[in-house]
């Protein structure tokens, strides 16, 4: 919108349309920083908006990518109590990994995987979870 028209210019800059943007065509990297990058600007000022997908591609690259355990995984529950369904399926089975919680941290596993297969996500979800682990360190995906 913002290169057709300039009276759209100041509304497609607004924090409600970062919110909804589609994060379809930016992809969950692992292996290397993309800060230099054009789509990079644009995933932080939807995060910073609270685009539930922006988070979780941040929450992704900070625990995975960048070795931010602890803040990574904030970064993806985030996202996942903002209604990102692929970050959900990462929570649960980071949740539901023995060792790494107490029961509560078991029980919201549970509740975040049964929402997930309510979703009827749960396929592509699965298939985020098999790449991610079947090469970490050269993956680049698009999930839609």
């Amino acid at each position: 919108m913002q290169a057709t028209c300039k009276v759209f210019l100041d509304a497609t800059r607004s924090p409600p349309v970062y919110k909804v943007a589609s994060m379809a065509e930016i992809p969950v990297v692992f292996g290397y920083d993309m800060e230099d990058r054009p789509e990079d600007a644009f995933l932080f000022k939807s995060e910073r908006a609270g685009n539930p997908a922006a988070i979780f591609r941040i929450g992704m690259r900070e625990f995975f990518w960048m070795g931010r355990r602890v803040g990574g995984c904030d970064t993806l529950l985030e996202a996942a109590d903002a209604g990102d369904v692929q970050a959900r399926y990462m929570c649960a089975m980071l949740l539901l990994t023995p060792g790494v919680g107490d029961e509560a941290d078991v029980g919201r596993g549970v509740e975040m995987f049964a929402n997930v297969l309510a979703a009827g996500k749960i396929e592509l979800c699965r298939e985020l979870f098999r790449q991610l682990f079947a090469n970490p360190l050269k993956c680049l995906f698009t999930f839609r």
